[in-house]
């Protein structure tokens, strides 16, 4: 009897001590969902800033000052992208968002040094790559890594 209640006892510890280690992965579990949900966030805002300067640079092509506004506006997205540490789990995302971000800032150097075709270059590849980064933010929230 006393040998039951022992291993009673041990299996029992032993089931507790295993449900408090998957409630603290759960927690754990949480927390990476929600920093990586928070950097799509920033990720998506970048890009749809990114967008729409574009989309402002096609309808008033000759504007320097837009030109002017777009180059430091790269320069800043490019700057926080690269001192910017990625979530685990979103280093995918990373590296498309940066390349796009990289793009931007270069296609708006060119329009304001005058090399329209070189712009037109980068504004196409800007574009390609802010929607790889926007399809891999489907993926992740299908893949159910963000809430």
């Amino acid at each position: 009897m006393a040998t039951r209640n022992a291993v009673w006892l041990l299996v029992t510890g032993l089931l507790l001590s295993l449900g408090l280690a998957r409630a603290g992965d759960a927690d754990e579990t949480k927390k990476k969902a929600e920093r990586i949900s928070s950097y799509v966030n920033l990720a998506e805002t970048i890009s749809r800033v990114g967008i729409q300067v574009g989309t402002m640079l096609d309808k008033n092509p000759y504007d320097r000052a837009l030109y002017q506004y777009a180059k430091e506006l790269g320069a800043l997205h490019a700057k926080a992208i690269l001192k910017l540490t990625p979530p685990e789990g979103a280093e995918d995302l990373h590296a498309k968002f940066k390349q796009a971000v990289t793009e931007f800032a270069l296609m708006a150097d060119a329009l304001c040094s005058g090399d329209f075709p070189a712009a037109r270059k980068h504004r196409e590849a800007c574009g390609r790559d802010f929607g790889r980064a926007l399809l891999e933010v489907v993926k992740l929230r299908k893949d159910g890594a963000i809430p």
